[in-house]
């Protein structure tokens, strides 16, 4: 489990190294260019997934060798269509909002990040190989970006990275492909496709309205702000932010396990177990709001420069996002998917969706980067207050106990 819960995450960070670099050569508007072309292109691959990293995992673990293969050549296909067409989509998006003289960076990075929606991590924890993800992905990767910061440092084009970290992640999952999976091109290209993309719509929807607002602030601080040093500022903040949320995935998967192997007992509305995990993660949640309200600024000032560094405002509101994020996290891995209430998660990521876009446009609007950061708060903490009214509501609902203890006794767990 410690494999799992550390490889995927490391897959996520080893991006997040070159960064410092990209800034300190692209001053604000390469950098602007860099995340925007980060932001589009992570909202594509939210899409271009298909939600299977939701189901993947599982369909696999059920499945003998030939089936795996099967499995996979469908998902490979499937996600490959949506690629070749989320690939320019994104780029020209990217490439409009960027500055004159560094929007093919940003279609460069879109891209990348578009191709990584064909990552296969989700089949390597489906059939229970962590050593594949850093061998294939990790592996990679981390090449890709050696290789960028030399050319960076050398030719001062940023646009290098992204092309490099594109390649390697196809190269890696065409290995992958062979190596692991042992599927050919042919089985690939004999899948409909189009017909199995419409097939995942159920996972891949539930997955692309989360990505419709946790995706989107920094498109939405591009459209609506003229300055590109608030946005590169902005931009800052938000990385952080991104890096910050690593450590809530960590945490949740750490406990899903251990609050798994503990059933929910006739009678009982939560566990011990679970309230250990709410309890855990608000503690997290509570740490980064205090981290990002104070540090925030210095902090990406050190990373980026000062001359990019988060404005205070911002850092606060980001702050109060990470804590509502953590809670929100816990609230459905924890406790209302384990209860069986995944249609509450989902509902709640649709209210999420439609309180983020609307609050990050209009509060945008009116005060700028400060709005854009206001409405995606706002959006996580209507997540947050959904899912909490969800378990109050079932507890108030059941009422007391009838066929056994409302509360566990002191050795009832390991």
């Amino acid at each position: 489990m410690a494999g799992f819960a550390g490889l995927p995450l490391l897959s996520l960070l080893a991006p997040f190294l070159l960064l410092p670099l990209l800034a300190r050569v692209g001053g604000q508007e390469g950098w602007a260019a860099v995340l925007l072309g980060q932001s589009a292109g992570g909202l594509g691959a939210v899409v271009a997934g298909l939600g299977w990293g939701l189901v993947g995992p599982v369909a696999v673990a059920r499945a003998d060798a030939a089936q795996r293969r099967e499995v996979y050549a469908r998902s490979l296909a499937s996600r490959g269509v949506v690629v070749a067409v989320a690939m320019p989509v994104c780029a020209l998006v990217a490439a409009a909002l960027s500055e004159e003289g560094h929007r093919w960076t940003a279609a460069a990075m879109s891209t990348a990040m578009v191709v990584g929606a064909l990552s296969p991590s989700w089949f390597s924890i489906g059939i229970g190989r962590p050593s594949a993800i850093a061998v294939f992905e990790i592996l990679p990767r981390l090449v890709a970006i050696g290789l960028s910061a030399v050319l960076v440092l050398t030719t001062q084009q940023l646009w290098t990275y992204p092309a490099l970290l594109a390649l390697a992640t196809a190269a890696g999952t065409w290995a992958y492909g062979r190596r692991v999976v042992g599927v050919r091109a042919r089985q690939v290209l004999a899948v409909r496709a189009w017909a199995e993309v419409w097939r995942t719509r159920a996972a891949s929807g539930t997955v692309a309205v989360g990505g419709s607002y946790s995706q989107t602030p920094l498109l939405v601080a591009g459209v609506v702000v003229s300055d590109v040093g608030l946005l590169a500022s902005f931009g800052s903040a938000d990385r952080l932010y991104r890096l910050s949320l690593t450590a809530v995935q960590a945490l949740t998967s750490a406990l899903q396990g251990w609050v798994a192997e503990r059933p929910v007992l006739p009678g009982e509305r939560t566990t011990r177990r679970m309230r250990a995990g709410l309890a855990l993660h608000a503690a997290l949640g509570a740490a980064g709001l205090v981290g990002f309200s104070l540090l925030g600024p210095w902090l990406s000032g050190l990373l980026f420069t000062e001359e990019l560094a988060a404005d205070r405002a911002v850092s606060v509101l980001v702050g109060v996002a990470f804590l509502a994020v953590s809670l929100n996290t816990a609230l459905g891995r924890l406790v209302l998917v384990p209860l069986g209430a995944t249609g509450t998660v989902f509902t709640s990521t649709l209210v999420g969706a439609v309180v983020g876009l609307v609050g990050m446009v209009g509060a945008g609007a009116v005060w700028g980067t400060t709005g854009v950061a206001a409405g995606f708060a706002l959006s996580e903490v209507a997540v947050t207050g959904y899912q909490a009214w969800a378990v109050l509501r079932r507890t108030a609902l059941e009422g007391p106990a009838r066929h056994g203890p409302t509360a566990e006794s002191p050795g009832s767990e390991a």
